[in-house]
């Protein structure tokens, strides 16, 4: 759905299911776990939340606010199941995107997931809430890709999702 269609604002409850706190470090598996080890060991815990649609409101938001933006940036990209597109197109897009809106210096898009429930060979989409990388891990992919001895980085943000409408 664009985000300058003209919308009545509107909000609807879904539940979301969130990780309860256990005794246990909860750990999930894409792949096979190993002989007796459950796939998911952490507890879910349901919520009910209202969710509302931000259309027509895209400038309430800030990223240093809420920790998200929402703009209007058209893509160019035609199959956003092809990998090698996303990585030619989009990879590009989302690098001036973020420097234009963020003032960011340099950009480094280092891989993208697709998810789709009935497309074989895809990732079914994640029905837990959840941030896919922390405090922690967010430095070390940085230097994992980038190297250690190139991460000299003044102030560095990171944006883990840039996602298109057509994707949703």
């Amino acid at each position: 759905m664009p985000l300058d269609g003209a919308a009545v604002p509107k909000t609807l409850t879904s539940t979301l299911h969130y990780l309860k706190r256990g005794t246990e470090k909860p750990a999930s598996y894409r792949i096979e776990p190993p002989p007796g080890v459950p796939r998911w060991n952490g507890i879910d815990e349901p919520r009910d939340v209202t969710i509302e649609d931000a259309r027509g409101r895209e400038a309430e938001f800030t990223l240093d606010r809420n920790g998200f933006a929402l703009v209007k940036a058209p893509t160019a990209v035609k199959d956003f199941y092809d990998r090698e597109e996303i990585k030619r197109v989009y990879y590009p897009e989302v690098e001036k995107l973020l420097k234009d809106k963020l003032g960011a210096s340099r950009v480094f898009v280092f891989d993208h997931n697709v998810r789709n429930a009935t497309r074989d060979g895809l990732a079914k989409p994640s029905r837990q809430v959840h941030n896919d990388h922390t405090v922690n891990s967010a430095p070390r992919r940085v230097r994992d890709h980038m190297g250690a001895g190139r991460c000299r980085i003044r102030r560095l943000r990171y944006a883990t999702r840039a996602a298109s409408p057509t994707m949703i």
